[in-house]
């Protein structure tokens, strides 16, 4: 009997350290393209001032 516990509790642990890693893993993609976007946008609005400055 305490092996099946022992055997759910460390599935449950596995499974539980597989969901968090794919959190991370999604909101470390999510910030590197918030960082792209936001480095774009900088780009593209210099670029637009130099154009339109001429």
């Amino acid at each position: 009997m305490s092996s099946v516990r022992k055997s759910d509790k460390s599935e449950k642990l596995k499974l539980m350290e597989e969901a968090s890693r794919f959190r991370n893993a999604k909101e470390r993609r999510l910030f590197w393209t918030d960082i792209v976007t936001i480095l774009l946008s900088f780009l593209l609005l210099f670029i637009l001032n130099i154009v339109l400055q001429k």
